[in-house]
């Protein structure tokens, strides 16, 4: 889904409205959500969401990617990191741990000349250390 307000969501997956920013029709807006299906798949959400918190995550970085394939990155969804907040000032991706090596073909093919992607770096996380300031 492309937008990731309660709003947005509710409407997308339950196709019901609620006033916001109050404190009980959030939480129903929220329990309503849960108990809704996604749009494309028809998966309920609530399962879909345990799967995925079970799931390892790999946090792709193109480090020292050239200026002049930004816009092929920006393309294949990933972001720019000033380096602020994170470990590395350069484009990233987050993605199940089954696609990383997807990810590096891509990167290898369309980013790093001659395919060398040694400067690739790659940090995994699980459910507990995903949303943590650590990573």
């Amino acid at each position: 889904m492309k937008y990731r307000s309660l709003e947005y969501l509710l409407f997308a997956c339950c196709n019901s409205f609620f006033t916001p920013h109050r404190a009980l029709d959030d939480a129903e807006a929220v329990l309503a959500l849960l108990l809704g299906y996604l749009p494309e798949s028809k998966a309920p959400v609530f399962k879909t969401l345990l799967d995925s918190s079970a799931e390892v995550f790999s946090r792709i970085w193109a480090v020292n990617a050239p200026y002049a394939t930004r816009e092929i990155l920006k393309a294949h969804k990933y972001r720019w990191s000033d380096g602020e907040t994170s470990t590395y000032k350069a484009w990233n991706k987050l993605v199940p741990q089954s696609r990383e090596q997807k990810e590096r073909s891509f990167l290898a093919k369309n980013i790093y000349p001659g395919g060398n992607t040694d400067a690739v770096k790659i940090v995994r996380s699980d459910a507990l250390s995903r949303f943590s300031v650590r990573e």
